[in-house]
């Protein structure tokens, strides 16, 4: 039979508080007891000896700077992540359903679990709904392009980390049925906020109809005749057979931006910003993501 665990006050204090200095650099101002006793609604010995505890563990160490308060000389993030009792951190992305994708959700999870946390993908087409569940806290981050978080400018949301180009996809191209070159029906997804700024822009000073469409199914609706073209990072046709596809470049203002990949967090999740700045080595990810889509390694994510 599992022993339950119950939580004293001291207990949950260090909690409240480890999660406090995760934020902190060394070098930083530690709050003093006052503001921790009155920000989590502590007593002054319930901070004393939780900070008695992060000390003694060997997460941290303080040093005394006169009138300024102590300030934080070393941190152990893995031991504090243990204190801080952070059972898992879930993050949404596409669907990766192509080797780039692949390769980011393999780097991503593998450097988190390397810190000892807990770490879960989740997976969702549409930058938009993304960042609404985002908002809504149902995910602690987000992954989009650049483009997309751009583009959306949406209150409430920020932009933590970019992963530089070609993180996200390697470039955008124009579809169409061989034999069915010169139709006029534009696939177009307004929950793919890339695909939906490539295909209005593209095509504002051509005549067309656009057709609403899921962006998952447009090799299939072109085949289906549901369409005649539409735009698709070349990523994802690589991953079908399509020898019946005619494939065309484009040239589009802010094409770069919609190739970088980039994490996004709800505005003021702090411990978040400050988790996902200090564990995520941009050049650890690319460099993994490489590996991943020059199959010198095995996807895991």
């Amino acid at each position: 039979m599992n022993r339950i665990r119950v939580l004293n006050k001291v207990d949950i204090g260090m909690i409240k508080i480890a999660r406090d200095l995760l934020m902190l650099e060394i070098g930083d101002r530690v709050k003093s007891t006052k503001e921790y006793k009155d920000e989590f609604n502590l007593s002054v010995g319930t901070v004393h000896k939780a900070f008695e505890e992060l000390e003694l563990s060997g997460a941290i160490k303080l040093q005394k700077k006169g009138a300024f308060g102590k300030v934080i000389t070393y941190k152990s993030q893995e031991l504090l992540i243990q204190k801080a009792e952070l059972k898992h951190i879930v993050g949404v992305m596409p669907l990766p359903y192509t080797k780039r994708y692949e390769g980011l959700a393999t780097a991503i999870k593998e450097l988190f679990i390397k810190k000892g946390i807990s770490f879960y993908f989740a997976y969702m087409q549409g930058s938009r709904i993304r960042t609404k569940m985002l908002k809504e806290g149902v995910y602690d981050f987000a992954i989009m392009s650049r483009l997309a978080y751009s583009a959306q400018a949406i209150e409430g949301v920020k932009k933590v980390l970019g992963f530089g180009p070609n993180s996200y996809v390697s470039d955008h191209v124009l579809l169409s049925l061989k034999g069915n070159e010169l139709g006029n029906r534009i696939g177009i997804d307004k929950n793919s906020e890339d695909q939906y700024y490539f295909s209005t822009q593209y095509f504002k000073d051509k005549e067309c109809e656009f057709v609403e469409i899921n962006s998952d199914n447009i090799i299939k609706n072109l085949r289906d005749g549901i369409i005649d073209k539409a735009i698709l990072s070349i990523d994802e046709l690589e991953e079908n057979l399509v020898s019946d596809i005619n494939v065309e470049k484009i040239d589009i203002v802010d094409k770069n931006n919609a190739n970088e990949a980039v994490i996004v967090i709800k505005t003021g999740n702090e411990l978040i910003e400050s988790l996902v700045n200090d564990i995520l080595d941009v050049e650890s990810i690319i460099n993994i993501q490489k590996k991943v889509l020059n199959k010198e390694i095995v996807p895991r994510y």
